[in-house]
């Protein structure tokens, strides 16, 4: 192996590494924040309970700049249909989409892994083929496939 070749490989894998510390650091956040919404919640019952108005003398937590690359969508769980919910939505994306455009098409956000097990479906069906694999932080991309519907 070449030096040169080591250190882009080395420079990758420590890329790799703060692309995946700062992901845990925001899901450690997001957790912290949904605790602390919690117990807030419980404080202001028992205060509702014991008869008095709940205080708000808290300072609001600064709101965080939204992700540019994933669209705010409701989280909802679909019970049957999402396949073809999806496959009725695959007029209205681009040629080669992703997840997140998907989910932004139909309008909220399914389970992430019925989400999935309905594209892998449609990838079985030969309605959709796999365009990249999902790397790192990149999602996995798919096309659709011309044809009849």
């Amino acid at each position: 192996m070449r030096q040169t070749e080591y250190d882009q490989r080395r420079s990758a894998l420590e890329q790799q590494l703060h692309d995946d510390l700062e992901l845990i650091r925001a899901s450690y956040q997001a957790k912290v924040r949904a605790l602390d919404g919690l117990l807030e919640k419980d404080e202001d019952e028992k205060m509702e309970v014991a008869g008095e108005a709940p205080s708000d003398d808290r300072t609001p937590e600064p709101a965080e700049p939204p992700e540019a690359t994933r669209p705010e969508i409701s989280r909802m769980a679909v019970k049957g249909g999402l396949k073809q919910r999806v496959r009725d939505v695959l007029p209205q994306l681009p040629e080669v989409f992703d997840r997140y455009e998907l989910m932004e098409a139909l309008g909220f956000e399914p389970h992430r892994t019925t989400l999935l097990r309905a594209l892998d479906q449609l990838v079985a069906d030969g309605r959709i083929t796999l365009e990249y694999l999902s790397h790192g932080r990149l999602p996995t991309r798919y096309q659709k496939v011309a044809g009849p519907d």
